[in-house]
């Protein structure tokens, strides 16, 4: 006999107004129910730790510490920030097709794509009206690779990305 799986609501109170408080375990998770091709993750790029500045990224992958195997089928947003104070900026966006083993050793896994788009000229994130909570929602992107769960910073986001111009020579 067939399982059906029964789609619960999401709620409808954010996590500053949860009702076991903002850390509640409840809320936290409850972004898991979501069908995976309806996922949306933020992954920032700290060019400091990494070597090299977002301009030179030319896969659409992410390597995390994190294990996110719910990850595949879903959407990450690639955000990096830049100079004294930080300027921020959407680095492009791809669908996960593939969670495997990192090939860099700072890192345990390596979320790979292949529909999605880099963008030529970055478009700058700090004066959209939205931004300033967004990363406060993401605890300054210092939480690394994280589920993005407001419908508000998502439909932020991908107005965002139609401006934006895909790279000719980045995927």
């Amino acid at each position: 006999m067939d399982t059906v799986l029964h789609h619960k609501p999401k709620p409808s109170w954010t996590t500053s107004e949860s009702p076991r408080g903002p850390r509640s375990r409840r809320y936290r998770f409850a972004w898991r129910r979501i069908p995976a091709h309806m996922r949306n993750f933020i992954a920032y790029h700290n060019p400091d730790a990494m070597g090299y500045p977002a301009s030179e990224i030319d896969t659409l992958s992410v390597m995390t510490n994190k294990a996110p195997s719910h990850a595949q089928g879903s959407r990450v947003w690639l955000i990096t920030g830049e100079g004294r104070p930080r300027s921020f900026s959407l680095c492009g966006y791809f669908i996960v097709d593939a969670v495997e083993p990192s090939y860099d050793s700072r890192f345990q896994t390596c979320n790979r794509g292949n529909a999605g788009s880099l963008f030529d000229s970055m478009p700058c994130l700090d004066a959209e009206p939205w931004f300033d909570e967004f990363k406060r929602s993401q605890g300054n992107f210092s939480l690394r690779f994280q589920p993005i769960t407001d419908q508000r910073f998502i439909a932020g986001l991908e107005e965002v990305a139609s401006r934006a111009h895909p790279s000719s020579g980045r995927q």
